[in-house]
């Protein structure tokens, strides 16, 4: 069962169209999707992009993550995989 209605690593997020990547979210998405949502999804997606790049390699990024048992969802799931310090 796929819980996001979008999911990538943080490196294909980075390097994906916007719009692709908001097309994906409105193709998901089981409601009717509205201006201000699609602008709230073109503002994160943007945001994301440009922070994220340091950690290409690092993790993975989920959008409209569903939480099944609370009914709910989280816009945008970060996971971020810490690398060992060297000493």
């Amino acid at each position: 069962m796929n819980r996001a209605h979008y999911q990538a690593s943080i490196r294909t997020f980075i390097s994906a169209p916007r719009d692709a990547i908001v097309g994906a979210l409105a193709r998901e998405s089981v409601f009717a999707v509205e201006p201000a949502q699609l602008a709230a999804w073109l503002e994160q997606v943007d945001l994301l992009q440009e922070v994220l790049a340091p950690y290409a390699d690092r993790g993975e990024v989920f959008f409209e993550f569903v939480l099944p048992r609370l009914g709910r969802r989280i816009d945008v799931l970060l996971i971020l995989v810490r690398c060992p310090q060297v000493s």
